[in-house]
Order: C-alpha cells, then sequence, then structure tokens
C-alpha cells in the first residue's frame, strides 16, 4: 500500500496538470468545485473527527463525501457549473434534473442507496448529541456507527433534491431570457473552437509554401543581380 499510494498520487497530478492545460481558463472555477467533493471523502474517511464538527457545518461535508458517490457528484457539479459558465442553459437544467433524482434515490449525498429511505433520516446526517440524553425537537434518535445520535426529522435526500429542482428552475428562467435576447447566447464548446481555428489555419499559407515561396524569390533575385553583372561587364568590354 506504501508503495502505491505515491503511484496514484503522480497519475492524479498529471490528471490535475492536464486537465488545467486542455480546459479554457472560463471553466477553472467548475473544475475546483468539483475537486470538493473527492477531498471531503478524502478528508472524512482519513480521520476527520466527526464529534468536532458542528451539525450545521457536519452537512456540508457528509454530503459532498456521499458515501461511494464522491465521484459521481464530482462529475455532475461540474458539469452544471460548466453549462453555466457557458450559458448552456438547456443541457444545465438537465443536469440539475438528473442530480435531482440521483439525490433523491441516494446515488448522490448519501451512503444509502433505496427508494423505500426517502422519507427516512439517512444514518450520515446523525452528527450530534450534544451531551443530551433526548434529541431536540424536529429530530429524532438514530444509531451512528452503533452510537445513538441525533437526526433531523425532515429526510435529508428531499432537502438536496428540493435543491436541484430550484437550480433547474433558474436555468429555465435564464433560458426563457436568453430566448428573449434579455441574455447572451451559448458560448462554443472547445471542439467548435478548434473545427474554427482548424478551418481558419487550412486557409492560412503552410510554412512549407512560404518557404518556398521565399527560396524562389531568392532564386530569381540571385539570377537578376547576375544577368545585371554580366550586362555591365559586356558593356565595359565593349567600350
Amino acid at each position: 500500500q506504501q508503495a502505491v499510494a505515491p503511484l496514484i498520487m503522480f497519475v492524479g497530478l498529471i490528471i490535475f496538470a492536464e486537465t488545467f492545460s486542455t480546459a479554457p481558463s472560463r471553466h477553472y472555477p467548475a473544475i475546483g468545485i468539483g475537486l470538493m467533493p473527492s477531498v471531503c471523502d478524502w478528508a472524512l474517511t482519513n480521520g476527520m473527527n466527526y464529534n468536532s464538527v458542528g451539525n450545521s457545518t457536519y452537512y456540508g461535508y457528509v454530503g459532498l463525501k456521499s458515501g461511494g458517490g464522491a465521484i459521481l457528484a464530482s462529475l455532475v457539479l461540474t458539469a452544471i457549473c460548466v453549462h453555466a459558465i457557458d450559458r448552456n442553459y438547456v443541457h444545465g437544467m438537465a443536469w440539475s434534473v438528473a442530480a435531482a433524482v440521483f439525490s433523491v434515490f441516494g446515488l448522490m449525498h448519501q451512503d444509502e442507496v433505496s427508494a423505500k429511505s426517502v422519507g427516512e433520516p439517512q444514518s450520515s446526517y446523525c452528527a450530534f448529541r450534544a451531551g443530551a440524553t433526548t434529541c431536540p425537537d424536529r429530530y429524532t434518535d438514530c444509531l451512528s456507527f452503533g452510537a445513538p445520535t441525533c437526526a433531523p426529522l425532515a429526510s435529508v435526500a428531499t432537502r438536496f433534491m428540493t435543491g436541484y429542482l430550484v437550480l433547474a428552475g433558474f436555468f429555465a428562467f435564464f433560458q426563457f431570457l436568453q430566448l428573449r435576447n434579455y441574455v447572451g447566447g451559448v458560448l462554443p464548446s472547445i471542439g467548435e473552437q478548434d473545427e474554427k481555428a482548424y478551418a481558419e489555419e487550412k486557409l492560412k499559407p503552410s510554412m512549407v509554401t512560404e518557404t518556398v515561396k521565399q527560396v524562389a524569390a531568392q532564386a530569381a533575385e540571385g539570377e537578376a543581380h547576375a544577368e545585371a553583372a554580366e550586362a555591365a561587364q559586356k558593356e565595359s568590354e565593349d567600350c
């Protein structure tokens, strides 16, 4: 394990550098946000003290960790941010709806994938007891790693679902504004930019063509100088 860890870190750094070298600068914020679920997953998996984190802030950490779905959460959040930056509101709305479905069934932000536990408190969010023997209002008893703790009565899965659906509504609103020309159009994707640049490059003369032309011009100039020198020499001989 100690021998494999540096190799995995090296490959990760290579992929990280390649991502920033190929992505346009406007997508850098989306890449940074996409890294957060994996960072939180690493932090919680490798020893963050659950008891030292308050309940309200703990939601953010465990929500981004999302059990085994940190990579899926990174993918979805990055896609949503990229489409928001590119003003591609239709695709952003589709990704937001997909994220809502993933969240309500536990594929994102939960430790358990289940349709039966949608309305029940999730064990991941049994974060605190605060030294009390009973849970406060709007919280219920639950077990976290075998220890009695408290969890909100409201389902956390439905909260995430509601948040993503609200985000989809914002995308729909901006799409309406875009159709009315109140918002700028969709920015070109990287592929379209590359194809346009390639088409423009094809119209330009190649370096080989330019070199051949320069050599031909120098040869013609040399011949002209030689002919002029020969004519001058002949004229001097006649004199």
